[in-house]
């Protein structure tokens, strides 16, 4: 389905969204401006919007910067400076 702008959108369990690529722990720590380890655990306690991708015994996580940037903003954190404030 091609949305009005015309970039792609998929419908999945929590709605509809734009495709966008997920980034790793690395990448959403600097988006976070938190520890990469930091991001790690709160992953792994739910506390942050995280998607658990396992092949084997280890999960690897993925993340979405806008779900990382709806969370944020939800928290009512306010910081102007960041990149999801606007």
């Amino acid at each position: 389905m091609n949305g009005a702008n015309g970039s792609e959108q998929i419908r999945s369990g929590s709605g509809l969204e734009t495709n966008e690529c997920p980034v790793t722990a690395k990448e959403a720590a600097a988006f976070l401006k938190i520890a990469r380890s930091t991001v790690m655990a709160l992953a792994r306690a739910g506390q942050i919007p995280a998607h658990p991708v396992t092949n084997g015994r280890r999960k690897r996580w993925l993340f979405f910067i806008s779900e990382l940037a709806a969370y944020v903003r939800g928290l009512g954190v306010n910081c102007g400076s960041h990149p999801c404030a606007s």
